[in-house]
């Protein structure tokens, strides 16, 4: 789970930025109060232009996701009812539907109460390691005869693409 990424910490920033200046200003020698402030400055531009050039760094694209599943028009399964908040907030009128892992079903991977799934589906692997550590829904997918025909990433969020194999008797 990505607690420690640059976006999550940035709430700690103002303090960590007093706490230098505080620092620094204990410092009596200007010329090495003048170093540092320059030292410091030069590593936090160095740094905030990383940030800002490398999306990988930035939050998860979730507004490219929804824009994504619509336009797409397939049923989309999530790992759990809670991991499904950024798609409501992007989706205020309900067009994708979405089944979760812990909603209307009797246990996490059975997806046979579900209704039926159509072709093609999507599996958004958001949380996965949280709410569904031995991929039951996985196994029922493959139970169910899907198999994975593609993967797409939007900066940390996976999105697998399923199709229901056709059975030859």
């Amino acid at each position: 789970i990505p607690n420690y990424q640059p976006f999550r910490l940035l709430i700690c920033l103002p303090a960590f930025y007093l706490l230098l200046a505080l620092g620094l200003m204990t410092i009596k020698e200007k010329l090495w109060q003048g170093l540092l402030t320059t030292l410091i400055l030069t590593i936090n531009l160095a740094s905030l232009i990383v940030y800002y050039r490398e999306p990988y760094f930035q939050r998860e694209d979730w507004r490219g996701v929804v824009k994504f599943l619509i336009k797409e028009e397939k049923t989309v399964i999530l790992p759990s009812s809670t991991s499904d908040w950024p798609i409501k907030y992007y989706d205020q009128a309900k067009r994708i539907n979405l089944i979760s892992g812990s909603q209307g079903i009797a246990k996490v991977g059975d997806l046979g109460n579900m209704g039926n799934l159509r072709e093609k589906i999507f599996y958004i692997r958001y949380l996965t390691l949280l709410f569904d550590p031995q991929e039951e829904i996985l196994n029922e997918l493959k139970r169910q005869n899907y198999s994975k025909i593609k993967e797409i990433s939007f900066n940390q969020i996976s999105i697998w693409e399923f199709q229901k194999n056709e059975d030859w008797y």
